[in-house]
Order: C-alpha cells, then sequence, then structure tokens
C-alpha cells in the first residue's frame, strides 16, 4: 500500500499486493479494513511498513579552520528511507478506506546532496553527498554518517556528521577530514510517503 500523508491522519492511496497480482485503489483499501469497534476495545494491530521521504532542507550556520569562523548557508536535498509500523484507525467501517495514525517511530537511511551552487560560504566548495543512519522516536530522532566531496577526501565538506532532530528542525555538527569543524542549524522540508505490508 502507498499512501501520502501529510497531516497527523490521513486518507490515503493504496498499492497492495495480493496472491501476486497487484491493484491500485484511490478510494478503498482491497485488503485492510477494520470493522467498526465499541470504545474501550485494543483496536486494530499495528503493520510493517516501509516510509520514505524525498524532500529540501535549509539550514544557516558557521564553519571553522585555522582558528577563525566564517558563516555560511546551505539548501540540499534529501531522501530517507526508513522501517516502521502504522496502526489502522479502529473506528473504520469494512469496505471503506482507512485511515492511521502517524508512526511514532522509525529507522532507516538518509542519502543527501548539496549542489556547489547552493551553498554560500567558502569559494572551494564542491558538491557533497552524505550518507546517515536514523533513528526516530515521536518528534526526537538522531542520525549518524558521511559526507563526502569528489576528488580528494581532504577537499571542502568531507568528513563525518551527527544531526540532533525536533520535528522539522535539526542541528548538523560536522568533523571534516581537512581538520575543520562546522555547525548548521535548519529546517528540513518532507513529503513523506507510506508504503504499508500486511493486511
Amino acid at each position: 500500500m502507498v499512501a501520502p500523508c501529510l497531516t497527523t491522519r490521513c486518507n490515503p492511496l493504496w498499492l497492495v499486493a495480493k496472491s501476486h497480482r497487484t491493484s491500485i485503489s484511490t478510494f478503498k483499501s482491497p485488503s485492510v479494513v477494520v470493522p467498526r469497534q465499541a470504545n474501550g476495545s485494543k483496536g486494530a494491530r499495528a503493520l510493517p511498513a516501509a516510509r520514505s521521504r524525498p524532500g529540501v532542507l535549509g539550514g544557516t550556520g558557521a564553519r571553522e579552520a585555522a582558528g577563525a569562523a566564517q558563516a555560511e548557508a546551505a539548501l540540499g536535498f534529501e531522501l530517507g528511507l526508513y522501517w516502521t509500523r502504522v496502526t489502522p484507525d479502529d473506528k473504520t467501517l469494512v469496505g471503506d478506506t482507512p485511515w492511521f495514525s502517524r508512526p511514532r517511530s522509525a529507522f532507516g537511511l538518509n542519502l543527501g546532496w548539496t549542489p556547489t551552487e547552493l551553498r554560500s560560504g567558502r569559494s572551494d566548495h564542491q558538491p557533497t553527498t552524505y550518507v546517515e543512519l536514523q533513528g526516530r522516536q515521536d518528534l526526537w530522532g538522531l542520525a549518524l554518517g558521511v559526507a563526502l566531496s569528489p576528488g580528494e577526501w581532504t577537499r571542502a565538506r568531507s568528513g563525518v556528521q551527527l544531526t540532533p532532530l525536533c520535528g522539522p528542525f535539526y542541528l548538523r555538527l560536522q568533523s571534516m577530514f581537512d581538520g575543520s569543524l562546522s555547525i548548521e542549524l535548519g529546517v528540513a522540508i518532507k513529503i513523506p510517503i507510506l508504503i504499508s505490508f500486511g493486511g
């Protein structure tokens, strides 16, 4: 099932694979339906799901090198791929499209890219890519990874990075292979897409 979700609760587009066939419905789920239950019931069981979150990140900060700090800003692109669990609404009628709650926790991978033209500050910037492992619980999260620029590892933005998260905001701390340090505070704007398995 594929379900774009922009709010805490959303009415999804389902993509369901069943008996080696795939069907798409924009109105009803062909497999996940939950009868209406009385108040006080335990509700629907959680389903395993994969979550994709493409988006843009914009931030500002400073980079220290040779004892001097220089202000800089950047706009980059990131794709997140996470494993999580979702719970359909326990008040959905049979035959209706189920709603579901926002995943509370997730663990996965971030792939990012910042082009040279979208970073200010030093004049020797190179396009930068990075890979991170990320864990998240409710609003809070933490990502750890490595950033690489083309050519020698000591050029521009190659190094390791640690990124605490709170909602859409992030604080990225980087230690470069050339010995410099940087800090960046920014916001991530992403579109979550949910792929749910089971039913």
